[in-house]
């Protein structure tokens, strides 16, 4: 029973920790050990408990069977449990913050985001180029040049979040019909027409759909509403099984006390 209820305890930040895994921005800007800590660490804790757990009731002499002993075990596993969650939240709020920092400011410029930034200015002039305007994805226009992990990130993020262009600096033109396709962050007039700055975006590289989303500007949203989420929430489990684990301590103090 004491093996389940663990379990249970550790079930909801190892499923936290393989969704980050499994998270499209996580996994190619964070650092897989903070979760994979997580998971191994639950792992090595329930193993501890039932070796422990046997001991107890198959080796020990049957003297300290009893409630209290039973208490200090469990809220010694369940400390761990929230200690190791507080340990990983910290670090893993702390980074989530800085890449989407830099990702949002630092664009093309920050050591992290400056090779994609790179990679994609290849891709864009090459399918800015007449022959490849046409053809369904970038891939088959000549000159293409594929980096397996940062291609494959720039294909996701276009299908997953329907968006184009990262780290681009889009030529701004002045416009006066709303009709023209883009980006516009200035308008006055009335009567359906608007005068103000229009900033184009670019064509997406494995489809003609031609989004209109910064591809950028959602990978810094998805770092910062998902993965930092995921720290506070492990924060606050952790420090509740901490809670936890100083008033089943406080019981047996006060059960030995009335004894």
């Amino acid at each position: 029973m004491g093996l389940v209820l663990l379990a249970m305890l550790c079930f909801l930040p190892v499923w936290d920790s393989i969704d980050m895994l499994r998270n499209l921005n996580y996994a190619f800007w964070g650092p897989p050990g903070l979760p994979l800590t997580i998971i191994s660490v639950s792992g090595v804790i329930l193993v501890f408990f039932f070796c422990t757990a046997e001991a107890f009731f198959n080796r020990w002499r049957n003297e300290i069977h009893t409630a209290p002993s039973l208490v200090v075990m469990s809220s010694l596993f369940v400390m761990l449990l929230g200690l190791v969650l507080v340990l990983v939240s910290l670090p893993l709020t702390h980074k989530t913050l800085t890449l989407h920092n830099e990702i949002a400011y630092e664009c093309g410029v920050s050591e992290a985001t400056r090779p994609v930034a790179v990679h994609y200015a290849d891709l864009l002039r090459v399918r800015q180029m007449p022959e490849c305007a046409a053809e369904a994805s970038v891939e088959a226009c000549r000159g293409y040049r594929e980096e397996p992990i940062i291609t494959r990130y720039l294909k996701d993020m276009e299908n997953e979040f329907q968006c184009s262009g990262f780290c681009y600096n889009a030529p701004r033109t002045n416009v006066t019909n709303t009709n023209i396709l883009g980006r516009q962050i200035a308008t006055s007039g009335d009567k359906g027409f608007s005068t103000g700055t229009i900033i184009r975006s670019p064509p997406t590289l494995f489809s003609l759909s031609n989004f209109q989303a910064s591809c950028d500007g959602a990978a810094a949203r998805n770092l910062i509403n998902f993965a930092q989420d995921t720290g506070n929430e492990m924060w606050y489990v952790g420090v509740t099984l901490i809670s936890l684990s100083v008033v089943m301590n406080f019981w047996e103090w006060t059960f030995r006390l009335a004894k």
